[in-house]
């Protein structure tokens, strides 16, 4: 399933985290995506942007996320 104007996984995500984050994946599932990853252990919070398209600028979608995931959602489904 492929969703329109969500993060995707891909050669090269337009994810950005700081502290480094590992093991990164974006689960879709209808009308929603599921972020989840591994923080370092310096790491209290993350901030997480998204785009519609790898020519789009990025947009902050959620600041402080005290935890490693995140379930972006109200996307729409592709055709």
């Amino acid at each position: 399933m492929l969703l329109s104007g969500a993060i995707l996984a891909s050669a090269a995500p337009r994810i950005f985290a700081e502290p480094v984050i590992s093991n990164f994946m974006a689960t879709p599932g209808n009308a929603q995506v599921v972020l989840s990853w591994n923080g370092s252990s310096s790491a209290t919070a993350f901030n997480v942007k998204q785009a519609a398209s790898a020519s789009d600028p990025l947009t902050i979608i959620a600041t402080n996320i005290p935890n490693a995931g995140l379930v972006v959602t109200n996307l729409k489904n592709r055709d």
